[in-house]
């Protein structure tokens, strides 16, 4: 006997399987990521075609079987359409879904990062930006505390002493260092005041707030150096 669920997610990715079949992956309000598979979606005759949209926020619904989960029906609530007409926010959506699908493990209910992850697509769609480089990092470090790996970054992570001038960012660790406790021999990844200070906004503000930081080219570098260093540490 089948049971049939229904439940709000985002699609965040698909695969094709077999002539006619894709299997989704979906982070869901009440599950949290699933794989639910779309059998005969591929046909042009399937009504399900147009309604599994990537980057979609929908109303799904799917059997659990032996085999695995089934999509019965999906209605698509938001298209995020004017986020799709903005190449800079595309590119940045495409990589807060990416990270979603890449970081979460295993089906469990993570009311947090669910809002998080509507509110954060829902703020790219409503506001104008220049770029939309902070509104990922703001997300990116959000999304990872909310997993478990929120970064130490009021004091050094080996001697727990305040910070002087010269810091170091240790993803290994999940924060940061001084020069005296940095380990021998690590890939060098200094930091200074400006990035740290960015770092607590991520932190303590909200998406609105961090959207506002401007950031200066090397600064975007920087950023987009550690959270990838960071990410690496925990895959």
């Amino acid at each position: 006997m089948f049971v049939n669920y229904k439940t709000s997610g985002i699609f965040l990715k698909k695969i094709d399987k077999g002539e006619a079949n894709q299997l989704f992956t979906i982070y869901t309000k009440d599950f949290g990521r699933l794989e639910v598979m779309g059998k005969g979606i591929r046909k042009m005759a399937s009504k399900l075609r147009s309604q599994t949209r990537i980057l979609s926020f929908s109303d799904i619904e799917f059997i659990q079987g032996k085999a695995g989960k089934t999509l019965t029906d999906s209605r698509i609530k938001e298209k995020f359409e004017k986020i799709s007409l903005d190449l800079d926010k595309t590119e940045t959506a495409e990589k807060i879904v990416g990270l979603v699908a890449l970081t979460v493990r295993g089906q469990e209910r993570d009311e947090k990062s669910w809002q998080l992850l509507l509110e954060t697509l829902y703020f790219l769609k409503k506001t104008e930006l220049r770029e939309s480089h902070a509104v990922y990092q703001y997300f990116f470090w959000n999304f990872m505390a909310g997993l478990g790996y929120r970064p130490q970054l009021d004091v050094c992570c080996f001697c727990l002493r305040k910070l002087a001038n010269e810091i170091y960012f240790e993803p290994a660790e999940g924060g940061i260092s001084c020069k005296s406790c940095r380990p021998k021999g690590e890939r060098d990844c200094p930091i200074d005041a400006g990035i740290l200070r960015i770092l607590r906004v991520f932190e303590k503000s909200d998406l609105e707030a961090a959207a506002r930081i401007k950031f200066s080219l090397n600064q975007k570098n920087k950023l987009e150096t550690i959270s990838t260093s960071f990410l690496s540490t925990i895959l």
